[in-house]
């Protein structure tokens, strides 16, 4: 019997797509992958209890740029790498008994409505500033040690895993930010699609 899931495809420009599967073998097809690991977001969110599995291919071993599924990454709140398949894993009766179901529709209308217009976005906002920031260091604004320490910074402050900075490395990156920001200012217009100003 056919099942409906969701195709979250790995790479840019690429959206999530509704797919229909019958068993495993269709699931390795659409990820492309003879074998799987599994993802699994399950939790109650206001009041309705959420429970997707994620199939991901095994051979991806390492995630970049070049394999990055930002979607999937984005709904697990991990790295995930290569094409993954969304199925729901709790039966009409709502309980767990190791098979997958039909995606919900109110789940489906989550995934391809407000979740992938905010991934969208945050994707457009992170490619704008690795742009800022290329631009910065091309016209000498900051020098690439300055700009690696500012990502070093970035990273401590939202919790990420970078080795810590010392206090002259923050001082030395807090003054590349304020350099950065002046120039961004100064070339507002020109970065943010703006008009110019009207004589």
């Amino acid at each position: 019997m056919l099942k409906a899931g969701i195709l979250l495809p790995c790479g840019t420009g690429k959206f999530p797509d509704p797919v229909l599967f019958e068993d495993y073998d269709d699931i390795r097809h659409m990820i492309n992958d003879r074998d799987f690991g599994l993802l699994s977001w399950d939790e109650v969110v206001n009041g309705e209890r959420v429970a997707i599995t994620g199939f991901v291919g095994d051979s991806i071993k390492e995630v970049d740029d070049s394999n990055m599924n930002w979607f999937a990454s984005a709904l697990f709140n991990k790295p995930v790498g290569g094409d993954v398949m969304l199925a729901w894993h709790l039966s009409p009766s709502g309980s767990e008994d190791g098979d997958v179901y039909d995606m919900p529709d109110w789940v489906s209308a989550f995934i391809f409505g407000d979740f992938t217009e905010g991934v969208v976005r945050c994707y457009g906002e992170a490619t704008l500033m690795s742009h800022l920031f290329i631009a910065a260091v091309n016209d000498n604004v900051v020098s690439e040690d300055d700009m690696r320490l500012v990502m070093r910074y970035m990273e401590s402050t939202q919790g990420g895993n970078a080795e810590p900075l010392s206090v002259q490395e923050k001082i030395q990156a807090l003054t590349a930010m304020e350099r950065i920001d002046a120039y961004i200012s100064s070339r507002e217009s020109e970065f943010m699609g703006g008009d110019d100003a009207e004589g």
